[in-house]
């Protein structure tokens, strides 16, 4: 006679040997020398061994700290965005960061991100403090990590969720020099592309497009530079402007 576990065996069999194929993992740490605040988001498909997200801010702010590890994934992916654009984030280290733990995660040879995952507790914070450790080139690291598994449904459901609030994470309003100030609006500085054939500036009417760059050489203004397309590694890339 078959019993409900039985069945529950055979879903996990089917989906790759678990029910809970997905394991999501949501990262606290401060590094003390040079002292950095950071939040990081990895999550990984058990069944491929792969990433499915990767996400990470580093910052000179202490409130990064106080971010809650229990949130919903997306939930701690939206704080994590917006931290990137309070006082004290570091645009570029995050970028590197990013790209150096999914380069480390990412190549199954080495057999990080398995290790990983088959670990919990102390010695799953351990893992993630040596992995940090070879970045910022100090085992100085103290390191919060909550692991969260859970099955293709409830992944899928949550990644909805998260989809529909993307705009609000990564579109915060802002508009150009020139424009009108008003609440939290975010001043950028930018110049126009000339086009010796193209109409005078003085002809053109409300709504039309211009070409523009965002020359704003603050660590907001790369950032959003980069977010919106207007750069293409030191590159400037000509935003269509209205």
């Amino acid at each position: 006679m078959e019993t409900p576990q039985d069945h529950r065996e055979e879903t996990a069999q089917a989906v790759g040997g678990t029910l809970e194929p997905i394991a999501v993992f949501k990262s606290r740490f401060i590094v003390q020398d040079p002292l950095i605040y950071g939040l990081l988001l990895t999550i990984a498909d058990l069944r491929t061994q792969s990433i499915l997200r990767l996400r990470v801010t580093l910052s000179y702010n202490p409130s990064m700290f106080e971010t809650p590890l229990e949130h919903e994934w997306y939930t701690f992916e939206r704080t994590l965005y917006a931290s990137r654009l309070r006082e004290g984030a570091l645009q570029a280290p995050t970028q590197e960061f990013e790209q150096f733990l999914y380069a480390k995660l990412a190549e199954r040879e080495n057999g990080r991100l398995q290790a990983l995952v088959q670990t919990k507790g102390t010695a799953l914070e351990t893992g993630w403090q040596e992995l940090l450790a070879e970045f910022f080139r100090t085992p100085a690291i103290k390191i919060q990590v909550v692991r969260e598994d859970l099955n293709l449904a409830q992944y899928q459901g949550l990644r909805s969720g998260a989809t529909e609030h993307d705009s609000e994470v990564v579109q915060p309003p802002f508009h150009f020099l020139g424009g009108s100030s008003g609440g939290d609006s975010l001043l950028l500085q930018v110049t126009c592309e000339e086009d010796p054939a193209g109409k005078p500036a003085r002809e053109l009417a409300v709504g039309e497009m211009v070409l523009s760059h965002i020359v704003d050489h603050r660590d907001i203004g790369q950032y959003l530079a980069r977010l919106l397309g207007g750069r293409s590694g030191e590159a400037s890339v000509a935003l269509t402007t209205r």
